[in-house]
């Protein structure tokens, strides 16, 4: 029988293959987050005033929610009154809040791609960094994480965890088929895949399903090849030019074609690409820098232990490669009436110390300095990989139409990956879709 875990539970079982005390003994007591649509921590002191925190439900949550929420109350004296939702929950929730002018929320917990639709509802946070200065040491943030917060020059929010993705592939497997090294290029990963497909196992392993996701792994080749969905300072589109018609191509001839993909992988989002990796169906994948904890956590995945890390390939070096980076911010309204408060908890939850911690439950951390601890580097032998990962990868975009052109973009992915559409239909599509949504925002004429 497979093993099958969910993304969620993959990551929270990280906290046990990262576990001692990497941040001290002074954490205690903790308030866990579940399946439930809406769940809100225990009651903590009051003297000092209260922080409403509004955040998602699962894995992301769980070291804020066990540990770092209860030690910022005994360290502060704030009371921190947290509610989490389920993503499309709480985003669906923050924009009909913002709109009427009155957020139930001090705090919000927020992805990369809304912080150009949030920007207009979001207090400016860079006077609170400044204030602080040395002691939040905001220079030890990594650069692609801090600007996943900053629109038009704005620090809509600060980064509590950044995803980059790197090469994972199998090292039973390469010397099996005679490869020394991992792949450089990304031609020459597809040469790899076709080396390594033999059988039930496939050389490669990708996120296929059509759903918000699968536009951004697709970018894992696009924007390290040299392309994007459109130009940053200009916003003329470039989604289907020559770099994005080849990549297109080469995308779609890993199902239609070379075949060197599970064919499944149409079905697979986040759990069921973890998963594969678990249960032995494909030899590499670039995939998200901590999904190397369930892939190699042995009492979940029948391939713990036979798992390597490299940077990921670009088109024509590997110095090209550059994955897309994401994650979670936090900010803090207009309308909240506890501004200084909450800028102190988001100070403190993405400062360095609260970062460490973080680790133990399996976050990706923000800053620099907390890849370089002896204790990190032990536990996570991709440590240097993921830091690199980070380093040298391409930010999500952040406009206010990076939803819509999302929603767009993993339309176009999926036809082309399934064959219904051929690479080049794909592309100019998805071109064409992109070019109405900047027309109609003002962007471009």
């Amino acid at each position: 029988m497979k093993t099958r875990i969910s993304r969620r539970k993959a990551l929270a079982n990280g906290a046990r293959l990262l576990g001692g005390g990497l941040a001290g003994a002074w954490l205690g007591g903790a308030t866990r987050v579940g399946g439930a649509a809406v769940q809100r921590a225990s009651a903590a002191p009051t003297g000092q005033g209260t922080v409403r925190f509004a955040g998602i439900t699962g894995a992301a949550v769980q070291a804020l929610s066990e540990d770092l929420i209860p030690a910022f109350e005994r360290d502060t004296g704030i009371h921190v009154e947290a509610t989490y939702q389920a993503y499309d929950a709480l985003t669906q929730k923050t924009m009909t809040e913002f709109v009427s002018g009155s957020p139930s929320f001090d705090v919000l917990m927020f992805e990369t791609s809304w912080g150009g639709r949030f920007s207009p509802f979001m207090a400016d946070l860079q006077p609170y960094v400044t204030k602080a200065g040395a002691a939040y040491d905001d220079g030890d943030i990594l650069a692609a994480a801090r600007k996943m917060g900053v629109y038009s020059g704005k620090t809509v929010g600060l980064p509590y965890r950044v995803i980059g993705r790197m090469l994972h592939y199998r090292t039973d497997l390469f010397q099996a088929a005679g490869l020394t090294e991992p792949p450089r290029t990304i031609p020459q990963l597809l040469q790899y895949a076709q080396k390594l497909t033999k059988g039930d196992v496939y050389g490669l392993g990708i996120l296929g399903k059509q759903g918000f996701g699968n536009a951004y792994e697709y970018g894992s080749y696009l924007f390290s090849s040299g392309g994007g969905w459109w130009d940053r300072a200009t916003h003329a589109v470039t989604f289907n030019n020559p770099i994005g018609a080849r990549t297109m191509t080469f995308y779609a001839d890993l199902h239609n074609g070379a075949k060197v993909v599970p064919p499944e992988v149409t079905t697979w989002a986040w759990d069921e690409w973890i998963a594969g990796g678990q249960n032995g169906r494909y030899a590499m994948t670039v995939m998200h820098t901590v999904y190397a904890i369930p892939l190699n956590d042995p009492a979940h995945s029948k391939t713990a232990g036979k798992w390597a890390w490299a940077d990921a390939p670009g088109w024509n070096s590997l110095q090209q490669g550059a994955p897309p980076v994401g994650g979670w911010l936090f900010g803090v309204p207009n309308g909240s009436t506890a501004k200084d408060l909450a800028a102190q908890f988001v100070l403190y939850m993405t400062g360095k110390q609260a970062q460490l911690t973080s680790t133990q439950k399996a976050n990706s951390p923000t800053r620099r300095s907390v890849f370089q601890e002896s204790a990190v580097r032990t536990k996570w032998p991709w440590a240097d990989v993921a830091l690199r990962a980070l380093q040298r990868g391409t930010p999500m975009y952040n406009e206010p139409e990076e939803l819509e052109a999302e929603a767009a973009l993993m339309v176009v992915c999926s036809e082309a990956l399934l064959g219904v559409k051929t690479p080049k239909q794909a592309a100019d599509d998805g071109a064409a879709k992109l070019t109405e949504i900047l027309k109609k925002s003002g962007r471009i004429k």
